[in-house]
């Protein structure tokens, strides 16, 4: 017998850092419902932390293929072709230190992203500045809540008794009543960060305090979003 532990596969096995455990397990649960990839994700911290098995346990979780590539490797534009090329449908891309990755194709990752084509993880060992820069061409995520998510809870805070109708959500935050019906909102619901009521959608107390370490998180870490 292995007298070495392997490798957690799931996240239940993973142990330390609760928090992201249990944001990542809710976003599992909601891609699920929906059929749709987890989002793009964005895991920093110093060599040992788990970067690499957690990428591989998202794999586990959604019962699909991973591809982990160091950015290093990825030296010309074929051997970046090659890499998209050869994913399938919901697999996941894992680029480790992709703050290495030329810039040139980088951009290229971008359009892809943007475009809802690629499901991409990124690991890179910390760095303030190019954490930074990564979370300004990928989006943001915080806790769970990517920046649909913050923007929506965001327009609540500032209206009136914090309360608001789907219509002036709607336009409040400038996004598509399908996407914020079926997407944005169950996750809000789910997490009690909104309550649906006769007068609107209103921010809950919880909601509240997110909102508050989000600002507060944002301000310390000189993150512009």
């Amino acid at each position: 017998m292995d007298i070495f532990k392997q490798r957690p596969f799931y996240l239940d096995e993973f142990i330390g850092k609760p928090e992201i455990i249990q944001s990542l397990k809710i976003e599992l649960q909601v891609s699920e419902k929906l059929n749709k990839p987890l989002e793009h994700t964005l895991f920093y911290g110093p060599p040992g932390v788990g970067k690499t098995s957690l990428a591989q346990i998202i794999a586990n979780e959604k019962k699909v293929n991973i591809k982990i590539i160091p950015a290093t490797n990825i030296q010309t534009l074929p051997d970046l072709i090659g890499v998209m090329n050869s994913l399938k449908d919901f697999d996941v891309l894992f680029i480790d230190e992709i703050h290495t990755l030329k810039p040139e194709y980088a951009e290229m990752l971008y359009s892809a992203l943007e475009d809802n084509v690629l499901d991409l993880l990124v690991g890179k060992s910390y760095n303030s500045k190019t954490i930074r820069e990564i979370i300004k061409e990928c989006g943001f995520s915080f806790k769970g809540l990517t920046s649909s998510d913050l923007k929506y809870l965001l327009f609540l805070d500032r209206s009136h008794n914090n309360v608001a109708g789907l219509k002036s959500i709607i336009q409040g935050v400038n996004i598509e009543e399908a996407t914020l019906v079926k997407k944005i909102e169950p996750y809000l619901v789910f997490k009690g960060y909104i309550s649906k009521t006769m007068k609107g959608r209103m921010l809950s107390e919880d909601g509240k305090t997110i909102l508050k370490e989000y600002q507060e998180y944002i301000k310390k870490n000189k993150i512009k979003v």
